[in-house]
């Protein structure tokens, strides 16, 4: 019967642990009462919907271990009775097991929902259940601790990438304007050789003639220079 069960899926009660039988009292409780006692759901009373008798045939009705009142969507109260106290007699006739039988099935897609195991009662299932919550938790916690870390090592590979970036700009800018001044340099360096070279030319040309001043007709250079002047001619 328990792989019967396990067929209709996640979200319905009657495969969820958390079914459950609580003892249930018409009459005010006497000694013996089993008013409030917790007790497994078997597989095939899953199935079927009884789960109005206990074991040992105390009254019981249909409970959710997490507390969602699956009763209340079956019962039909009558005119001044509490709306969550059923009508014995028809817990006797039975005639709320089809109506059971219809909640069980259905999917509500219950968030608290927990796998059943067969022969774990309703606080074994409970206990797994914040286990696996626990472990889901620590999982999630670990999730998030390495999407802050990889977040965080983004930053600090944009934050490089950008610095390099910068750096790379400023040596690229510092090395232009080192080879603008070099340029400026060399150009003042060949503007100041012209300069000498042309004062070495004047200061050459001063000298030749301050030299040719100085001669006299009867000197050797004046002879290979083939000079004549007036001035060395006979008066």
């Amino acid at each position: 019967m328990a792989s019967q069960i396990v067929q209709y899926g996640q979200g319905r009660c009657v495969n969820c642990g958390f079914l459950c039988k609580v003892g249930f009292d018409t009459e005010p409780p006497r000694a013996g009462s089993r008013l409030g006692d917790i007790e497994e759901a078997l597989g095939t009373l899953r199935e079927v919907g009884a789960l109005f008798n206990l074991q040992d045939g105390h009254p019981s009705l249909p409970h959710c271990y997490r507390g969602v009142p699956i009763f209340l969507e079956i019962i039909e109260p009558e005119p001044g009775r509490v709306a969550y106290m059923p009508d014995l007699r028809s817990l006797k006739n039975l005639n709320y097991m089809p109506k059971l039988r219809e909640v069980l099935v259905k999917d509500r897609n219950c968030p608290l929902w927990t796998p059943w195991t067969e022969h774990w009662t309703p606080a074994r299932h409970f206990e797994e259940f914040k286990m696996l919550q626990l472990e889901q938790e620590r999982r999630e916690h670990e999730r998030r601790l390495e999407e802050e870390r990889r977040q965080f090592q983004e930053r600090l590979d944009t934050q490089r990438r950008t610095q390099e970036l910068w750096m790379d700009a400023t040596k690229r800018d510092f090395d232009l304007r080192l080879f603008e001044a070099g340029e400026r340099l060399q150009n003042r360096t060949a503007s100041l050789g012209h300069w000498l070279a042309f004062a070495a030319v004047i200061l050459a040309l001063a000298q030749i003639v301050a030299a040719a001043a100085g001669l006299t007709c009867d000197s050797l250079l004046w002879r290979i220079l083939g000079l004549t002047l007036t001035n060395c001619l006979p008066r």
